[in-house]
């Protein structure tokens, strides 16, 4: 996978710190210089041109002072991280950039490696930012995909043989036997030689749980329990419970324990019920 872009303009009236800005290596730290701006309003310019993630700029300057600029930025784009350098140290301006949820407050002179390190720090942030979006858009489109999947069971053949009121146990106890192991819906309708669309709404109707939710609710259930008594990795863990994305892992992990792993693991919570036992009303065999 290429390299994700994290984007930078420098925003200074004095051409000799602008310039020294921007000789600094960024490329080498992940960052992607897209230019300078002498003042507020060529600042305003370039960021309606351009996608900016960072914002490195004077408080101030010509026309419209940092502080200016940075709320106007804000207001437009409020993921972007500003961050003021200035060689104003009085209290009234770091209160002002507090108050704007600016990423942070440099002092002049601050040195390449301190100005470097800061803007890293909000590069990682940008990019954490970019991962939490695209696991939220991920889950998104499995409810989607979820909703096709039931809307498109009203057209399977009726004259299917029915399950038996039995078959949602087996099956649900079958999801818990074989959690740690790719399981896909395809596959468990394979097994009990049904329909996989025709499964899907069979699940839903006689547990309230979709066939993801409860095969996820397993995998976390496992997980809080290996937390909680073991000292395995969370990697190790991971690969226990059939689940292989680190992020997926801890963002579904913390929807339905309020707590990161890593946390729970200190906190040593209570597992709280077990799932199955939820669905079928009984501990599993």
């Amino acid at each position: 996978m290429a390299e994700e872009l994290v984007t930078l303009l420098i925003s200074d009236d004095e051409p000799a710190i602008r310039n020294g800005l921007a000789s600094l290596p960024w490329a080498e730290h992940g960052i992607t210089l897209l230019g300078t701006a002498r003042n507020g309003i060529e600042t305003l310019r370039l960021a309606e041109e351009n996608k900016v993630d960072i914002f490195l700029m004077d408080i101030r300057m010509p026309g419209m002072s940092g502080m200016e600029v940075g709320e106007a930025v804000l207001q437009r784009n409020p993921q972007a991280r500003v961050i003021f350098l200035s060689g104003y140290g009085e209290f009234e301006y770091a209160r002002r950039a507090l108050a704007m949820q600016a990423y942070d407050y440099l002092l002049k002179p601050s040195s390449p490696s301190e100005i470097l390190k800061c803007v890293e720090r909000a590069r990682d942030q940008v990019l954490r930012q970019r991962e939490r979006e695209r696991a939220s858009q991920t889950m998104t489109q499995d409810l989607k995909n979820m909703s096709v999947l039931v809307a498109a069971s009203q057209l399977v053949d009726q004259a299917e043989e029915e399950p038996g009121e039995q078959d949602i146990v087996r099956i649900v106890e079958y999801i818990s036997q074989h959690y740690q192991e790719p399981l896909p819906l395809a596959a468990l309708a394979e097994h009990f030689h049904f329909n996989a669309v025709y499964l899907s709404r069979y699940i839903k109707n006689h547990s309230e749980y979709t066939f993801t939710e409860i095969l996820t609710q397993i995998r976390m259930y496992r997980a809080a329990q290996l937390l909680k008594t073991t000292t395995l990795k969370n990697g190790e863990i991971r690969e226990r419970i059939g689940m292989s994305d680190e992020r997926y892992w801890g963002q579904v992990f913390k929807k339905l324990y309020g707590v990161t792993p890593n946390e729970y693991r200190r906190q040593k919570r209570a597992l709280g019920q077990n799932p199955v036992a939820a669905i079928l009303g009984k501990e599993p065999d």
